[in-house]
């Protein structure tokens, strides 16, 4: 079973529109149609947030264009630029689907709601959480795959870049014994990192890619501008390919 994750594709609302001298829809559809060409072609196709740079109608009906055509179920989770309600709407009745989980070749897919309105740090509600370790617990024989905007680990000491109750997160998977991959974005960059039985991925945008600051590099790590750097001339996604139980191959595609 392949998937693939594209995550930080920050549209804007009209056509010929670019965010940082990036056409955004462009890099996007790009980025679609290379993965609609592989071999295996994807059983599902994920999106980790930061769907539209301003969260509004118009960015979301650009985004359904694009996704709509392709014969994949396509599941979404809000960034931090996301409105989760503008977005619910615009995709209700389409192959762009938003939940909290879903089971597809015996794999427990898991659907997080990191953002916080209007900040840029992601947080776990006391019911996320718990909704979280029930369906660990309905489905344990199942492997899961948690998708969700900001990452467990990051390695970017700015507040921005911090889900800031990544422990409890952690702690409920504490007490699984099933193989867990979990993706998100958010820093717009490439991360593979594993904690116990848990693989931590995090993927390329397909915008741009971030240079963050190192601990102690920066005083003020609460301006984003002066501590971060943008490169618009990468962008990439994440296939991953699993088989039984297990990730076999994840593979970063460059464009």
């Amino acid at each position: 079973m392949r998937i693939v994750q594209f995550t930080d594709t920050h549209l804007v609302s009209d056509s010929g529109e670019k965010f940082l001298g990036v056409d955004t829809f462009l890099t996007l559809s790009l980025a679609t149609e290379i993965a609609m060409s592989l071999t295996p072609l994807p059983k599902v196709m994920i999106v980790t947030g930061d769907i539209a740079e301003r969260g509004d109608s118009a960015t979301y009906s650009r985004f359904r264009e694009i996704f709509e055509p392709l014969s994949v179920p396509v599941y979404v989770v809000p960034g931090n630029h996301d409105d989760d309600l503008v977005m619910k709407n615009i995709f209700h009745g389409s192959n762009i689907k938003s939940t909290d989980h879903v089971v597809i070749n015996d794999h427990l897919f898991i659907f997080v709601d990191s953002h916080v309105k209007a900040k840029p740090h992601g947080f776990l509600s006391a019911e996320t959480l718990a909704n979280v370790e029930n369906l660990l617990k309905t489905h344990a024989d199942k492997p899961v795959v948690i998708s969700m905007h900001h990452p467990v680990s990051s390695p970017c000491p700015a507040l921005g870049c911090q889900l800031q109750n990544e422990s409890e997160l952690l702690q409920a998977l504490k007490h699984t014994h099933q193989v867990v991959t979990l993706l998100s974005g958010h820093l717009h960059k490439a991360i593979d990192e594993s904690m116990g039985s848990i693989r931590l991925l995090t993927t390329p945008s397909t915008f741009a890619q971030c240079e963050h600051p190192e601990d102690g590099q920066y005083a003020n790590l609460n301006s984003f501008w002066e501590t971060h750097k943008m490169d618009t001339t990468r962008r990439g996604f994440r296939t991953l390919d699993f088989q039984d139980s297990s990730l076999f191959k994840t593979e970063i595609h460059w464009f």
